[in-house]
C-alpha cells in the first residue's frame, strides 16, 4: 500500500488556492473559473451549447425544510464568459426565489433543476439570459429533513430524464392505464422530457443521491452509482441479481451486507433488455 501510494504522489500535481490545495494526476491543471462576487455558494452547474454555464446557488440558509420552502431563498446564476479568455466575467440571476437547488441539467433549451420537493423546468423564452416560463416538470410530493427526497436529475444515454429519491418517505404516482405507483422505498427513477411515463428504474437501498452514465454508454448503455444493490434492466422489471440464480450480487459493504464484488461503482441498469446469459 506504501508503493502504490507512494507512486501516486509521485505522479500527482498539487494546486494551491486561498482556501484549499487540490490534488489530481499528472498532465492534469485546475483553474478557478468563477468565484464571487459571480456566485456564492455553488451547488451544481450544467453547460448550454453556448459554453454558458447555470450555476445552483445556495443562500446558505440552514433553516427547517418547511421554512426554506416558504421562503424560497436560493437562486440559480447564469455565467458567460464574454472575453473568451476561459474565465467567466458576467453573472445573471437566471431564476430566484427557489427551493434549495440540488442539481440541475440543461436539455433543449430548458434547464430543470431539482428543488424538492420538485424539479423544475425553467425556459428564458426571449433570451436575456432570466428565465420568463417556469413549469413543475416533477412533483416529489416529499419534503423530510435530510435533503434527500430529490437529487438529479441527469440525461440517460436513452433519451429519458433520471432522477434519484433517497429518503424513505412514501411518494405516489398516477400511471395512465395501470395501477398508481405507491412506495416509502428509495428509488431512481426516469420519465420522457415531456414527463409523461414515469417509472422506477431501480428500488431498493438507502439515500440513493446520484447515477452517472458513461459518455460511451449509446442507446444500450449502463448507469453507475456508488453503494447501491446491483441490478439488472430486463423485459421492463428490475431483477436483484443473487447467488441463488447463480449470479452474485453486490451492495455497500459499509451497512454489512453484499459481497467484495465491485463496491466502488456498482452496475444498477442497463437501458436495453436480453440480457440474460
Amino acid at each position: 500500500m506504501t508503493a502504490l501510494m507512494t507512486a501516486f504522489a509521485a505522479q500527482a500535481a498539487q494546486f494551491k488556492f486561498p482556501n484549499q490545495t487540490l490534488t489530481v494526476p499528472d498532465g492534469f491543471e485546475v483553474e478557478l473559473v468563477a468565484g464571487r462576487p459571480l456566485v456564492d455558494r455553488p451547488v451544481s452547474v450544467s453547460f448550454d451549447e453556448q459554453g454558458r454555464l447555470f450555476v445552483t446557488d445556495s443562500s446558505g440558509s440552514n433553516d427547517k425544510p418547511d421554512k426554506q420552502l416558504e421562503q424560497k431563498p436560493h437562486r440559480v446564476v447564469l455565467l458567460e464568459d464574454t472575453r473568451g479568455d476561459g474565465r467567466f466575467d458576467k453573472t445573471t440571476v437566471f431564476a430566484d426565489h427557489m427551493m434549495f437547488p440540488e442539481g440541475c441539467l440543461w436539455h433543449k433549451g430548458s434547464l430543470y433543476v431539482s428543488a424538492p420537493p420538485s424539479i423544475w423546468k425553467l425556459t428564458d423564452t426571449n433570451h436575456d439570459g432570466i428565465a420568463d416560463v417556469r413549469v413543475e416538470w416533477h412533483q416529489g410530493k416529499t419534503l423530510t429533513g435530510c435533503a434527500n427526497d430529490l437529487h438529479g436529475p441527469y440525461l440517460g444515454p436513452d433519451g429519458w430524464i433520471y432522477w434519484c429519491k433517497g429518503a424513505f418517505a412514501e411518494q405516489s404516482y398516477d400511471r395512465p392505464g395501470r395501477i398508481p405507483f405507491v412506495s416509502k422505498a428509495a428509488h431512481i427513477f426516469r420519465a420522457r422530457p415531456d414527463g409523461t411515463g414515469i417509472e422506477a428504474v431501480m428500488t431498493g437501498g438507502m439515500d440513493m443521491r446520484n447515477i452517472f452514465c458513461p459518455p460511451s454508454a449509446g442507446a444500450t448503455g449502463r448507469a453507475y452509482s456508488r453503494g447501491l444493490w446491483r441490478r439488472v434492466w430486463q423485459t421492463k422489471r428490475c431483477h436483484r441479481q443473487t447467488p441463488k440464480n447463480r449470479r452474485a450480487y453486490a451492495g455497500d459493504d459499509s451497512h454489512g451486507r453484499g459481497s467484495t464484488l465491485q463496491r466502488d461503482s456498482l452496475r444498477i441498469h442497463d437501458f436495453g433488455i436480453g440480457l440474460q446469459r
